[in-house]
């Protein structure tokens, strides 16, 4: 036998409900709640409540329900919503409540569910004391939302002494009405009647809509009212959670163990960079002071080859005739040539003195203005 069970609230009491090997049991117990151990026992669908799961539900009849909108700009969504709490909530300070907000595209949508605290704290007490494990205090209309429906757009008409219908939609209620005239299925999707809670033990069927629902486990778990002081504490949370501080403490001793390890490695990378950088920068200094030496000697080479221009002059000044003038000197060192190019009074002179040159031609002559002009090209050694 599961040690699950299911406490409904509503106006003539509170019912317990079980699901077991035939389906689901649903048992009405009397107004007086102050001892549920001894009322759960008598119904002999529990040998004891003491250690057992109970979620404890709320009839729609005691609940009141309430869509807002908020601006998308809202800074403190919790705190705007504790305040329309306390604008709407009929039951003043004597409430419980639980809300869900959706994000839409220009607002905020917000459901809120509120009940009088005063007509659940008895029955949430009596289960304590008696030593049951209270796992939430939900609407009714969450105990109906299993997997088979979960993903499904449907509505749920509520027995009562106000009839009401929960709208559904991916697993979750966006709209709760009065239903004050007939409804097709079509329009809302499909349409299932909840169980009267205030009837005499009703028997549920498996083939009841109604009573398949109930005979699977429950998957709804929003709009949770129950106060902090009647959770249980979740030890194997507790464990985790050290476990899980544990770990992070080790980790990080390890990182830093290993960060350790690493900064002195990259120190010691760090001094070598350093006096190889020295040594490197030495080298480099020798390599430059050699391509200075070898551009020098290079240039001390070159300077043998060179044409030996100043000597030439002088040969030229002191073997050329003083009737002889000079108008242009032309150097070609890649055939080193000389080409002179002037005038004289005197060819003969000139021609008598050409061999003292050297390797020197006699290209043309031209007499002009009682002068004789010329151009000459010597090859130079």
């Amino acid at each position: 036998m599961s040690r699950r069970l299911d406490i409904f609230i509503h106006g003539r009491g509170v019912s317990l409900g079980q699901v077991q090997a035939d389906g689901y049991r649903l048992r009405l117990l009397t107004n007086d709640v102050t001892d549920m151990d001894r009322l759960l026992t008598q119904t002999q669908m529990t040998r004891t409540i003491a250690g057992a799961e109970v979620d404890v539900y709320i009839s729609e009849d005691l609940l009141f329900f309430s869509t807002i909108n908020l601006p998308r700009q809202t800074p403190d969504i919790k705190k705007a919503i504790d305040l329309q709490i306390d604008i709407l909530s009929p039951f003043a300070d004597d409430s419980l409540t639980a809300f869900a907000f959706q994000r839409q595209q220009d607002d905020y949508r917000v459901n809120l569910y509120l009940c009088r605290r005063s007509h659940i704290m008895p029955v949430l007490e009596s289960l304590f004391a008696a030593g049951a494990h209270l796992t939430g205090l939900f609407p009714e209309s969450q105990r109906y939302l299993t997997r088979a429906n979960q993903k499904k757009s449907w509505s749920l008409r509520h027995a009562g002494r106000l009839a009401k219908i929960s709208h559904f939609e991916q697993g979750t209620v966006v709209d709760s009405d009065l239903c004050t005239t007939p409804v097709e299925s079509n329009e809302l999707g499909q349409i299932i009647n909840a169980v009267d809670l205030t009837g005499d033990d009703p028997e549920l069927s498996a083939d009841q809509e109604a009573g398949a629902l109930l005979a699977q486990p429950a998957c709804g778990r929003s709009y949770d009212m129950l106060p902090a002081t009647f959770r249980r504490p979740d030890y194997l949370k507790k464990a985790l959670l050290i476990l899980t501080a544990i770990n992070i403490v080790l980790l990080l001793a390890l990182g830093a163990g290993k960060g350790l390890a690493i900064y002195r490695q990259a120190d010691l990378l760090d001094q070598q960079i350093s006096a190889t950088k020295v040594k490197a920068d030495k080298a480099l200094e020798l390599k430059g002071r050699i391509n200075t030496i070898k551009k020098e000697l290079e240039s001390y080479r070159s300077m043998g080859s060179n044409i030996d221009l100043i000597g030439f002059m002088a040969t030229l000044s002191s073997k050329m005739p003083t009737s002889a003038y000079l108008d242009q000197l032309r150097l070609d060192s890649a055939s080193r040539t000389v080409t002179l190019q002037g005038y004289t009074d005197d060819l003969n002179e000139l021609t008598a003195a050409i061999p003292d040159l050297g390797a020197a031609t006699l290209k043309s002559t031209m007499k002009r203005r009682n002068k004789t002009y010329f151009h000459l090209e010597v090859n130079l050694p």
